[in-house]
């Protein structure tokens, strides 16, 4: 079972979980600004990519520059990981990470 057919939902049943929703877990977290080359990057590219209507393309120029802005601006204690494949093992019943 690929990651993307494992839900909440079913794992909230298959698990006898409950979801709590309301935790304000980012309370405490400020906002941060774009740095320029991330609005340079999005501006470029992010018409091009939602003009092409592909996953992949979103992936790489709109969602990859995310958590690499992160990383550049909080440092070492964030990591920017691609390539990683989540798999849901079938034996278990719970998503088993692999690196593709």
């Amino acid at each position: 079972m690929a990651y993307r057919d494992f839900d909440l939902k079913m794992a909230i049943q298959k698990f006898a979980l409950f979801e709590i929703r309301d935790t304000g877990v980012f309370a405490d977290v400020a906002p941060r600004e774009p740095s320029a080359f991330l609005r340079v990057w999005l501006d470029t590219f992010a018409p091009v990519v939602l003009g092409a209507n592909s996953e992949k393309a979103r992936s790489e120029f709109i969602v990859a520059p995310m958590p690499a802005e992160t990383k550049l601006q909080v440092g070492a204690s964030v990591n920017a990981l691609s390539g990683v494949t989540f798999e849901v093992d079938k034996g278990k019943g719970w998503p088993a990470f692999a690196t593709s």
